[in-house]
């Protein structure tokens, strides 16, 4: 739905959202519009569309109820030249967009200005998957999509957009898997922002602790668990190493879109014959 209509360019928010989409600031043109990334030149929608974000061109309800593409901006007042936003104005919008990702619990979000970024939450911050989670969601930072970065083609924003969408995709089938181990494993467990544990051992074949995001601080969550030999870590991103910490691979697997709709894991040869792989995991388990 669309919310905070008072702003010239309007927030479009609703639960259930595949991402979240944050710009700087709305342009004239953009504001004029009511349609983000409007100006001539701004290749957003282009991206976004070649990336399968949107299925539609310049129409944010669209993306927004049958997409599930949600949008919102780091300041709301226009500003033909994001340059001449103030960091304090640039922070201040960050705080609002945190509460906003919070309130909504988007799977993910993408922000489409590594500049306005670094200014207003991290200034190291890398250009793709961010370390740290933001307002508790997976984040991905890419380059601007206007046409005044020349440096960056279209092919290369196509390529963050889809990465950004296979993140979203991937944070959201952790999530939910996460929840029915915690439902079937017998031990309720507990959420942090970046994994789901059990502070005790759950039923055979269920996962002491699952990852919802790719950077994890693994000393911490390996001090949660019960290490003794059977504990297992579902690494739903592929990303961890936890052989120095005495574990193994049990075995590697892939994130599956079903026909249905829905997301589900299988092993290597092991998938429904329409089922589509997206992204890898990994089944790490204490000998």
């Amino acid at each position: 739905m669309t919310v905070a209509s008072t702003r010239p360019l309007p927030n479009r928010v609703a639960r259930g959202l595949r991402l979240l989409v944050c710009g700087i600031n709305p342009s004239p043109a953009s504001a004029g519009a009511g349609i983000g990334y409007f100006r001539k030149g701004n290749r957003f929608w282009s991206a976004a569309q070649a990336a399968g974000l949107v299925s539609v061109d310049r129409d944010p309800e669209h993306a927004l109820r049958v997409d599930r593409i949600g949008f919102t901006d780091f300041v709301a007042r226009v500003e033909a030249d994001a340059a001449k936003l103030g960091r304090d104005e640039l922070r201040a919008g960050a705080l609002e967009v945190d509460a906003l990702v919070r309130r909504y619990k988007p799977s993910a979000v993408l922000f489409t200005s590594i500049t306005a970024f670094r200014t207003a939450v991290d200034r190291r911050a890398p250009i793709g998957v961010q370390p740290a989670s933001f307002g508790g969601r997976p984040a991905y930072v890419m380059p601007s999509t206007s046409g005044r970065n020349a440096a960056v083609s279209l092919a290369q924003l196509t390529d963050h957009m889809r990465a950004a969408a296979t993140l979203a995709d991937t944070a959201a089938a952790a999530l939910a898997n996460a929840r029915w181990c915690r439902e079937q494993g017998g031990v309720g467990g507990r959420f942090t922002d970046t994994y789901w544990y059990a502070p005790r051992r759950t039923a055979e074949f269920y996962p002491d602790a699952v990852t919802l995001h790719p950077h994890v601080n693994v000393d911490a969550l390996l001090a949660r668990i019960d290490l003794s030999p059977g504990a297992s870590v579902k690494d739903s991103f592929a990303t961890l190493d936890l052989a120095p910490h005495g574990f193994e691979v049990l075995f590697r697997a892939r994130w599956y879109r079903l026909a249905d709709g829905t997301t589900d894991w299988f092993n290597d040869g092991d998938a429904p014959a329409d089922a589509v792989p997206f992204a890898p995991l990994t089944i790490w388990k204490k000998p």
